[in-house]
């Protein structure tokens, strides 16, 4: 309605449209102040386990998703940024520079470190120890070690967001990609 308040011409008209437009955001904003009132607070122990969750998944983690076609958002490339590497290594630059979804094109250059399969797990290190019928007290020792790195890998999987069709890269360099128009002097 702001958009097309800007387009009349009529005085008179657009008046009648800026009270129209002023009476329903007051409305509006009277109705959410009265329905925050009615929502229960977060319960402490599910904001004590979000916090628990990042701080031991999540901690100085900063994912940098991109899209690399807009016809096809489950498309996706990973990209787990280090602060360190930045040019200015304060993370509040970062992200009030950029926001948390950039509307600027950004390209990645890096290694690929993962393409899950569209059928999961791909392979299993923990084969060797399954078609064994005697194994040694150091093998089940081993085995049972190995077994709970697996598990820590499985619970760590739900931060990761790593699933077919997205790939993951180790990032050399994120940059923007300008073209100038060299005839007419003009960035695109």
């Amino acid at each position: 309605m702001k958009e097309k308040l800007k387009l009349i011409k009529d005085r008179n008209q657009r008046s009648k449209q800026e009270l129209k437009i002023n009476s329903l955001e007051k409305e509006l904003n009277e109705f959410v102040e009265i329905n925050l009132q009615r929502l229960d607070p977060i319960a402490d122990w599910l904001k004590d386990g979000i916090e628990k969750w990042i701080e031991v998944f999540l901690k100085n983690r900063i994912i940098f998703r991109i899209y690399p076609f807009e016809s096809c958002p489950s498309f996706q490339v990973f990209c787990n940024l280090k602060s360190k590497c930045f040019l200015d290594q304060e993370v509040e630059h970062f992200f009030c520079s950029y926001g948390f979804r950039p509307n600027i094109k950004l390209s990645a250059f890096g290694l690929i470190t993962s393409i899950p399969s569209k059928n999961g797990i791909s392979f299993d290190p923990l084969r060797e120890f399954q078609n064994k019928e005697i194994l040694s007290d150091k093998m089940k020792f081993e085995s049972a070690f190995r077994k709970i790195f697996q598990a820590m890998d499985n619970i760590e999987d739900f931060s990761r967001y790593s699933r077919y069709p997205n790939i993951t890269i180790y990032p050399i360099a994120i940059y923007r990609d300008l073209r100038l128009d060299i005839k007419n002097n003009d960035p695109k």
